[in-house]
């Protein structure tokens, strides 16, 4: 709680200004993962929606070629360009974000997301497929810009922990989805920052375990419908990660979170759950230990080349001056309880 009361008294004395965490340099790499156990319930899978629109072409052509695979499959689950494209993934999903370049007041950052075991609209097997696409990071106000000059929104994976988040920033420029026939009535923005999430329990990831407090940032939530054939899909869009206090970076997403990185890749909608780290949750209430541990449910932090640092701890020395200043404070109350008593008689 001492370094949680230092930060806060240091926004107070001095006005914000983003700065990169010390870790942000070309060639870091941030790998989360939503890992499937070997025993998935038949039930147990992650959705991605695509828009056409939105995906890259050698995507989409990869996408297109599982129509001529499986020609024998229902016509519905056809991949078409009029209508959003449904992924179901039984197997693990991986979201890695690598830092490609770094010059003056831009980054290049690849966003790449690893698909394993997938039915393309529920009907056509598909081993693997990779959605990748390279931002241009702004790093004097931290948004990503498209190749248009367009606002997308601000990084998921990292986030000024001297300056963090406020209420009413940007995070996702959802508006941008009515270009593409998709209703939706405003941005993702920041709703909520709290510190106190999780403040008795340590986090657990699959790199390391982290320890509050944590800072994490929560949007509004914003519905959306888009057509399909006559009629229409309606769901909704949020955000919500955990961030460390310490380093800024992301030890979580949560489900089903919609962070800029994914319009940018072209998932306009999904539902995700990390069912290993689910099951560790369980556990851990099984065991009693969930007061005092927890595992998010949504991506998790998987993999970095980031070294962070552990504080050590420091045990103050035994001296003589803390056994006088007992004494002193004992003879204080003593002095003090006599004068009050003369003054009653």
């Amino acid at each position: 709680m001492k370094k949680l009361a230092i930060f806060i008294f240091s926004l107070l004395l001095f006005s914000p200004a983003y700065a990169l965490p010390s870790w942000f340099k070309e060639g870091v790499y941030v790998k989360y993962a939503l890992l499937m156990p070997e025993d998935r319930g038949s039930r147990d899978f992650q959705i991605f929606t695509l828009h056409p629109a939105l995906l890259s072409s050698d995507v989409y052509k990869k996408l297109l070629q599982v129509n001529e695979r499986w020609k024998d499959a229902p016509e519905v689950s056809k991949v078409r360009e009029d209508k959003p494209i449904g992924l179901f993934v039984y197997g693990d999903v991986f979201l890695v974000f690598r830092v490609v370049n770094v010059t003056g007041e831009s980054a290049l950052i690849n966003v790449t997301l690893e698909l394993y075991n997938i039915s393309v609209n529920f009907w056509r097997p598909l081993d693997a497929l990779n959605i990748s696409t390279l931002l241009t990071l702004n790093l004097t106000d931290l948004t990503y810009w498209d190749k248009n000059g367009s606002v997308i929104g601000t990084p998921s994976f990292f986030i000024d922990p001297q300056n963090p988040p406020k209420k009413g920033d940007l995070i996702v420029k959802t508006s941008l989805l009515k270009n593409y026939g998709v209703h939706i009535d405003g941005d993702l923005i920041v709703k909520n920052v709290s510190y106190t999430v999780h403040i008795n329990r340590t986090l657990l990831t699959y790199v390391r375990n982290f320890t509050p407090p944590y800072i994490t940032v929560v949007s509004n939530k914003e519905p959306l419908i888009w057509a399909v054939g006559n009629g229409s899909l309606s769901s909704s869009s949020s955000f919500e990660a955990i961030y460390d206090f310490d380093s800024g970076l992301m030890i979580g997403l949560m489900p089903s979170s919609q962070p800029s990185e994914f319009l940018a890749l072209g998932i306009i909608e999904s539902s995700f759950l990390d069912y290993t780290a689910t099951k560790n949750l369980h556990k851990l209430h099984k065991s009693g230990e969930d007061s005092v541990k927890w595992w998010l449910q949504g991506f998790n932090l998987y993999e970095t080349n980031i070294e962070f640092w552990e504080p050590k701890k420091v045990e103050a020395p035994e001296s003589s001056m803390k056994y006088f200043f007992i004494v002193g404070l004992f003879l204080l109350i003593i002095i003090l309880v006599k004068r009050l008593m003369g003054e009653r008689k």
